[in-house]
């Protein structure tokens, strides 16, 4: 393809890249931290799977992990200067719905092979969620990555340009709002809407996300301006919990509360060892229910789930980073 291949906004080095001087100087500055959140999220999906952990504990660390990783999809999404095109649909095809193609494929063996050892198939074509998501339900992930980058592509490039300060208090604010009425959802609804149960639950981070690019993106921010692109979404969070007791809010705040946390360090030095680590995040989301469902039917670790939690984790890190290394790494970046 001819051109400039669009970045993956999940893929670190493009995303952590961001200017404060004049374009002729081409000098850059790193948010180290920020792509090393991408692995923390992954890290707090994995304990969401891990049963042993008790609800409460893998619910929480798990939805912030799940939160953190859809609202920095997004905020790498807006700060791409990608214009909305052909190529880029293209593009986005290629990297994300080919290899989602190939995880159902792959976790769809998985889950024959296992209902051949145990008497017990747990794949229902019938269900729409299915062919949403695939037989493992992580993998809607990758179809919402689809969509919600092409359509945020498509608005960045066709709206008319607004002050950055604006538009994240709006953004911020209608997060904000779709709180209370995604909550009401989440509670109605039952597993046969699954995948878009995910997706609309995790509408409230897409908008935070997008209200937070204009803190990554040139030119060099005021103190005021920081504020007031951040302090609406993560303010309004805090006292939305606080006033509503509902836990969406609380764990929206979170997500924002880390990221905000990993802006605090931008470097112009290069920093290979968090790159790569940064670099195994989507492979490990895509990999660990693999190894968490093969420890838990072989019993192992049973009586120390955090412990089996890091095993996964590492497990998954490895694979990724072998697979980064062959022909095969546009199925884990």
């Amino acid at each position: 393809m001819a051109g400039p291949t669009p970045e993956n906004p999940l893929t670190p080095q493009p995303a952590a890249e961001v200017s404060d001087e004049p374009v002729a100087k081409q000098a850059s500055v790193r948010y180290p931290l920020v792509d090393l959140c991408r692995l923390l999220f992954a890290f707090g999906i994995i304990v969401f799977h891990e049963i042993d952990l008790g609800d409460d504990v893998r619910e929480k660390v798990g939805y912030i992990g799940l939160f953190g990783f859809v609202l920095m999809l997004s905020m790498m999404a807006g700060k791409s200067q990608t214009p909305f095109s052909k190529p880029y649909l293209v593009n986005r095809l290629r990297r994300l719905l080919m290899p989602w193609g190939v995880w159902f494929g792959i976790y769809l063996i998985a889950e024959l092979g296992k209902g051949l050892m145990t008497g017990k198939v747990h794949v229902d074509v019938a269900q729409p969620g299915f062919w949403l998501a695939g037989p493992s339900i992580h993998l809607w992930f990758l179809p919402f990555a689809f969509v919600v980058s092409i359509l945020i592509r498509y608005f960045e490039t066709t709206l008319p340009e607004s002050t950055r300060v604006t538009r994240s208090i709006l953004l911020s604010a209608l997060g904000l709002s779709l709180i209370p009425l995604v909550w009401r959802y989440s509670q109605s609804v039952s597993p046969w809407y699954e995948p878009t149960h995910q997706w609309v639950t995790v509408l409230p981070s897409v908008l935070f996300g997008l209200a937070m690019t204009g803190l990554i993106k040139p030119p060099a921010k005021s103190s005021l301006s920081y504020f007031l692109m951040l302090g609406p979404g993560l303010i309004g969070a805090w006292v939305l919990w606080w006033a509503t007791g509902q836990g969406l809010g609380w764990l929206n705040a979170w997500a924002i509360t880390i990221v905000a946390v990993s802006l605090l360090w931008k470097t112009r030095l290069a920093t290979p060892t968090i790159t790569l680590l940064a670099s195994t995040a989507l492979g490990v989301y895509l990999v660990a229910p693999l190894f968490t469902s093969v420890l838990n039917e072989a019993g192992v670790l049973v009586a120390y789930p955090w412990a089996k939690v890091m095993v996964v984790l590492l497990l998954s890190m490895v694979v990724t980073v072998v697979l980064l290394k062959s022909r095969l790494k546009w199925l884990v970046s």
